[in-house]
């Protein structure tokens, strides 16, 4: 199955770190402080306020390129393999980078990390590949799991394996009209999460929606609509996904699908799931033995 996309994000820039940031910058500065104070050597001291002065210019440089990335535009095609366990995710930002970068007074370093044109590729239990196209055309290995194929049919209007395999009490409800059914789990146990899947039976019982509860607070919510028949199989072609767990609307993805095919040959075969020969790789998925 091959899915384009347009997606819409909006993120509130990460406040928790910053502030964890400037508390360190802070330990250092009253430890330049303490250092004066004992009588440490001058030319001592102004190798640590250097390097304090560093930190601070490296993270106005984080900084400014998360304020310029709150908001961000991206087409997104999705190849997934659902028999092989493959998945391979090419976002391209569509955003006029260099008119932000000029009214956000970046740099070129802080130029390269703006844009949000990657891919991602998973293939079964093997580590994930990154390709950075705009990075000399690196492929980064990495050993993390960001990307599982499984993920992907939550946009296919699939109820996500998880609801079932977590450690919920699971209660079915049908309202009289049985135009919808909720599928309402429940994780016993203090602080209690419970999760509200909402499924349609005239569509294939297909998912349109899902909230998510922590102690009574919606921390996170999935909403699909304009579903459309596509080889028999019933596709949302607007979703909407909204986080809240660390303040209200911290992330907003909104999704229009463009294209979908389903059950169709790809044109480069299994080459769609491996990293390009002309690519530089950088095989971070070793961890080195002490």
């Amino acid at each position: 199955m091959r899915e384009v996309v347009r997606e819409t994000r909006k993120f509130s820039p990460e406040e928790k770190r910053v502030q964890r940031i400037q508390e360190s910058l802070e330990t250092n500065e009253r430890a330049v402080q303490a250092a004066a104070a004992a009588g440490v050597p001058q030319a001592q001291l102004q190798r640590m306020e250097a390097a304090t002065a560093g930190q601070i210019d490296q993270i106005d440089a984080v900084l400014a390129v998360e304020v310029a990335n709150a908001k961000t535009v991206i087409r997104r095609t999705t190849t997934l393999d659902l028999p092989g366990r493959r998945v391979r995710r090419d976002d391209e930002d569509l955003r006029d980078l260099e008119t932000l970068a000029r009214e956000h007074s970046l740099d070129q370093w802080q130029r390269m990390s703006l844009t949000r044109t990657q891919s991602i590729i998973a293939n079964g239990d093997k580590p994930q590949i990154v390709l950075h196209p705009h990075v000399n055309r690196l492929a980064t290995i990495l050993p993390s799991r960001r990307l599982q194929p499984q993920h992907e049919l939550r946009n296919l209007g699939v109820i996500p394996a998880w609801v079932f395999e977590g450690n919920y009490e699971l209660e079915y409800r049908a309202p009289g009209d049985a135009k919808e059914v909720q599928i309402v789990g429940r994780e016993p146990g203090a602080g209690p999460s419970t999760i509200v899947v909402n499924v349609a039976p005239d569509l294939a019982f297909a998912m349109t929606g899902y909230t998510i509860y922590k102690d009574d607070k919606v921390v996170e919510e999935w909403g699909a609509s304009d579903f459309r028949a596509v080889s028999g199989v019933f596709i949302p072609f607007k979703t909407r996904h909204a986080l809240s767990y660390s303040r209200p609307g911290e992330y907003i993805a909104e999704r229009e699908v463009e294209q979908v095919r389903i059950n169709e040959p790809l044109p480069d075969g299994d080459a769609t799931f491996a990293i390009p020969k002309d690519y530089r790789v950088s095989d971070l998925s070793q961890n080195p033995k002490p």
